[in-house]
């Protein structure tokens, strides 16, 4: 189980230049998964965390689905606009054929793609260009 209150390093650059801190406060768990919002964001403008588990598919075909969601909630003049970011994990349930290891050299893919990995202001500007393309529609 996951902590109640998460910290997560932002996307934003203080004045130290080092990554903000995101404070993410569980207000909603259940069974099938949890809900946190950040803590500096305010109620009629929140950033969100969800986090889903589901399960679909019949007899061989079973997956385990888990959703790991980031929403940022902003205003373009008077109207709240949402801007959303979804990672979703599909694993078979049939046998052990996939490990956390296996799990982990995907992801590992997915941040060296985008640059998730980056510490600096300097790195965080290529994530941007990395992402403006895919914003673009190139793949």
């Amino acid at each position: 189980m996951l902590a109640n209150n998460l910290e997560l390093n932002g996307g934003t650059y203080d004045d130290a230049g080092e990554f903000d801190v995101g404070h993410f406060v569980l207000i909603d768990q259940s069974n099938a998964g949890s809900t946190r919002v950040l803590a500096e964001s305010t109620l009629a403008l929140p950033t969100k965390m969800q986090i889903k588990h589901s399960l679909s598919g019949k007899a061989d075909s079973v997956v385990d689905r888990h959703l790991i969601s980031f929403s940022k909630t902003k205003l373009s003049g008077s109207t709240p606009v949402v801007a959303t970011l979804n990672f979703t994990l599909t694993v078979p349930r049939l046998g052990d054929t996939f490990n956390t290891v296996d799990i982990a050299g995907m992801c590992r893919y997915l941040t060296s793609l985008l640059g998730f990995a980056t510490t600096t202001e300097t790195e965080f500007a290529a994530i941007q260009t990395t992402l403006n393309a895919v914003l673009r529609g190139e793949s």
